[in-house]
């Protein structure tokens, strides 16, 4: 199989501005439901199927007023498979990101200025349309180029096990007086600030570089499969080594640190990396065992790694585009 990879070669400046502000009292209704920490049953019921994408992936809705609506969904733990995620969201799985844009055109860059674009007035009401009923909005942090604004709604803690009820909002803006995408997010400190810019899309330019060099190794991994012979008496040993290597790789990757918008893509490639480590595993005890059936059973199941890895991209890819940021072009492993 291919294994899929991407240049992820990045550009953006991402600079936001949203003022100090309270929103108004929670609806009668759920306070998450459609926005920030709402589940996906209930964004489908306000908002219909997605229009692309997938939960597992990230889904984009069809929302008049705005260009992209991108959410992403928490993966519930497999319980089947100690230490993966479910490859499916269920429909109490909580949006955990939302990526916003004015309806611009999709192919334009982020930075670069739109007539569709928001005015700063605007984008706030755009951004509270997503968060929940009962958020309150804190001041505006500048750093450099880029901004946010700490947000919290009891509401929150509630919708994640063990999740503070802090979340953070960031825009783009391409004029100072314009926004072209905005991002809300859980935040991971219960302040809601954290290290440096608080802004849900810093640190992605690193991150996605580092996913990215570990893909580089997987592609390493997997070439060194076509010099292993069924009938070598030490291919049962290669083969594991091929499983622990990428064993290593999603202890790596599971130990990095993430960007609030690139946790779901982490997620799955953590999963691909431990999907074909399992994989080259059972291979190995099939070839020791000298059980075709079984080694057969391995083949496809690194046939569904391969499609791990294409789901991990995808996501990879759409995180990226949520923050107004470039990915590269694809090329063939």
């Amino acid at each position: 199989m291919i294994w899929p990879m991407f240049a992820l070669l990045l550009a953006a400046r991402l600079v936001a501005a949203f003022p100090t502000a309270a929103l108004s009292a929670p609806d009668a209704e759920d306070p998450l439901a459609g926005r920030l920490g709402g589940t996906l049953a209930s964004f489908e019921e306000r908002y219909g199927a997605p229009r692309s994408g997938t939960p597992e992936q990230g889904a984009e809705f069809a929302v008049p007023g705005y260009g992209v609506v991108f959410v992403q969904f928490k993966l519930p733990p497999d319980p089947t498979r100690p230490n993966r995620v479910s490859l499916q969201a269920t429909p109490d799985s909580p949006a955990m990101v939302i990526a916003l844009s004015s309806p611009r055109p999709a192919s334009l860059a982020a930075t670069a200025p739109d007539v569709a674009d928001w005015s700063l007035a605007e984008a706030q009401d755009r951004v509270r349309r997503f968060l929940p009923t009962d958020a309150a909005v804190g001041a505006l942090v500048t750093e450099g180029t880029t901004a946010t604004a700490p947000c919290r709604s009891e509401s929150l803690a509630g919708a994640f096990d063990g999740a503070p009820d802090a979340c953070r909002i960031g825009f783009v803006l391409p004029t100072d007086d314009t926004v072209s995408y905005a991002t809300l997010a859980l935040a991971p400190t219960a302040d809601g600030t954290g290290e440096g810019p608080a802004n849900p899309c810093v640190g992605l330019v690193a991150w996605s570089r580092d996913a990215g060099a570990r893909m580089d190794e997987g592609r390493e991994l997997l070439d060194q499969l076509g010099a292993i012979a069924a009938a070598d008496p030490d291919a049962p040993a290669a083969l594991r080594d091929l499983g622990q290597g990428f064993s290593r790789l999603a202890t790596a990757q599971r130990a990095a640190p993430v960007p609030p918008v690139a946790v779901v893509a982490n997620d799955l490639l953590v999963d691909a990396f431990a999907a074909y480590a399992d994989a080259f595993a059972d291979a190995a005890d099939g070839v020791a065992a000298g059980e075709p059936a079984r080694v057969d059973a391995a083949v496809r199941a690194i046939g569904e790694a391969d499609a791990a890895v294409e789901r991990a991209t995808a996501a990879i890819r759409r995180a990226l585009g949520g923050c107004g940021l470039t990915p590269g072009t694809p090329v063939p492993g």
